[in-house]
């Protein structure tokens, strides 16, 4: 009898939340640019993360600039450029889970069925494993946990795949979409 231990189906749209949030933050990073400092009533204030005396130094060491230090430019720039990127990366993950879904739902996989063998993983520089290889009746199968969109969690953190155990695999083009293992 087979166990269901991972189905894309079940997970659902696990890099939308990234995706939304990316969003938020950029959008936001973009009001920030362009409505900060041009309140009137800021003039006076510090900074809130610089202290009482850190103010009163930078005021006396740059009376050019005036009552109100408006952080740089660049600053702005760079963070909304880093945010643009994160979101990008977001909604590419979003896409690619979209058409594994897509793929469980509508049945376009192939199943393979067979002992797991030749497993082997692959160490960073740090000696942490990083990748997992194994191989299922005739097909080879490659896995991290960076974000795409079928299983991530490899055995070394819980995943569901073994050296030697009997299991069913679906997959579309490497990405496995559901696992079973025989019990």
């Amino acid at each position: 009898m087979f166990i269901t231990t991972y189905d894309i189906r079940e997970e659902g749209f696990g890099a939308m939340r990234f995706a939304f949030w990316g969003m938020v933050l950029m959008f936001s990073g973009i009001a920030y640019l362009l409505f900060s400092g041009n309140d009137r009533r800021l003039h006076n204030r510090r900074p809130l993360l610089m202290s009482s005396a850190s103010w009163e130094k930078m005021k006396a060491a740059h009376p050019q600039m005036g009552e109100y230090v408006r952080p740089h430019f660049m600053v702005y720039v760079v963070v909304l450029f880093l945010t643009v990127v994160a979101w990008i990366g977001a909604v590419h993950i979003t896409i690619d889970r979209c058409a594994c879904l897509r793929q469980a739902r509508t049945g376009d996989f192939e199943v393979v069925e067979g002992n797991v063998r030749n497993y082997s993983t692959r160490l960073d520089a740090k000696g942490r494993v990083n990748g997992e290889y194994f191989t299922v009746g005739d097909s080879s199968f490659w896995m991290d946990e960076s974000f795409h969109g079928g299983l991530e969690k490899m055995s070394v953190n819980g995943g569901p795949i073994r050296e030697g155990e009997y299991v069913r695999l679906s997959y579309h083009g490497g990405q496995i979409l559901r696992v079973e293992v025989w019990k």
